[in-house]
């Protein structure tokens, strides 16, 4: 169960294999009949305890055989190269969906279905979104970009 007080607020930046809508947000099949995700976060304002993880950003790779769903699904964290290890202990934690109550959190939902976690990346990362032109970018340079 919980057991150590976290928040984060901040920019969420997803992007799927699947067309516009992600179907397995209602249960239907993906579109491709796999699912491959792309995520960033950037923290605004966040703390996992006492650690501060203000300007921090995180995100992954995530890729499911099938519908999520249905499980047996890979797992890639990257952690924020400026991150210290606190605070890369933290956000490994909250992605892992550690100290949250089950079902509580979106990454304690989709940790639940993650079959197999590969060793964190620590790398610089980008966020960003211009709200007014809708448009994103998740970027680590030779691993991914996410628009």
């Amino acid at each position: 169960m919980a057991g150590v007080d976290w928040r984060i607020q901040g920019l969420d930046i997803t992007t799927c294999s699947c067309d516009w809508g992600c179907p397995c947000q209602f249960m239907a099949l993906p579109t491709k009949g796999f699912c491959h995700a792309a995520v960033g976060f950037h923290v605004a304002k966040g703390h996992y305890g006492k650690i501060s993880l203000d300007g921090l950003s995180f995100g992954g790779l995530f890729a499911w055989p099938k519908a999520i769903h249905q499980g047996n699904g890979e797992a890639q964290p990257i952690v924020d190269a400026r991150a210290d290890e606190a605070q890369r202990d933290a956000i490994l934690k909250i992605m892992s969906g550690e100290d949250t109550e089950p079902g509580a959190t979106v990454f304690n939902v989709f940790a639940a279905t993650y079959t197999k976690r590969h060793s964190p990346l620590f790398k610089p990362i980008t966020v960003e979104a211009d709200l007014g032109a809708h448009t994103g970018r998740f970027f680590v340079d030779g691993v991914v970009d996410a628009r």
